[in-house]
């Protein structure tokens, strides 16, 4: 019902007036963007579509995440809880609720844009896509991630802190991997731009 009211009546919680003002600011400028490339008046209607649709599947993202952990009958109440309750990154206190939601959304926002921005990459050049994935170089890469997992590990002895295994602790472990293996492929791309 949201989804055809344009995020639903209430404007003074959650999506409120000015985020709906930048939606609709997106959508025109994807659309835009859309005509001004192909001129084709279709395809720009099937952009705004899909460009508010793609809006709001990230926006209703901490509902859609409540219902896969507690059931599609959760009430608002347990959303509050399951995303607003203070919790622990990797083991250390110190986030309050007042952070929690932006946390825990930053973390499940990265890996929905990082395969986002996979799936465009892989569209706009599918060639350039399979030689890069061909150039991981898989054994440099397992090392960067064996050091990371080591680190994390003496980092939890000596500091006294074990790693709960949550989903948003496993998920924060699954994006430091991505991420040591993007700075290093990252400099792999470097070093081939540069041989070039």
């Amino acid at each position: 019902i949201r989804f055809f009211k344009f995020f639903g009546d209430n404007y003074d919680f959650g999506i409120t007036f000015g985020t709906r003002l930048i939606v609709v600011f997106g959508i025109v400028g994807v659309g835009g963007y859309i005509y001004f490339k192909t001129k084709n008046i279709n395809k720009t209607l099937i952009g705004i579509i899909g460009g508010y649709f793609i809006f709001f599947i990230f926006s209703a993202a901490p509902s859609f995440l409540v219902f896969v952990f507690k059931g599609i009958n959760s009430f608002g109440s347990d959303i509050a809880g399951f995303l607003f309750s203070p919790i622990e990154r990797m083991g250390f206190n110190g986030i309050v609720s007042g952070a929690a939601l932006s946390f825990r959304m930053s973390l499940v926002y990265f890996l929905l844009n990082s395969c986002l921005v996979l799936v465009c990459f892989l569209k706009i050049n599918k060639l350039q896509f399979l030689s890069s994935i061909k150039n991981i170089r898989l054994p440099q890469t397992i090392f960067n991630v064996g050091l990371l997992l080591i680190g994390i590990c003496v980092g939890g002895y000596y500091g006294k802190s074990f790693l709960e295994f949550t989903f948003f602790n496993i998920l924060s472990l699954i994006i430091l991997v991505l991420c040591v293996v993007l700075a290093w492929y990252f400099s792999v791309i470097i070093n081939i731009k540069l041989l070039v």
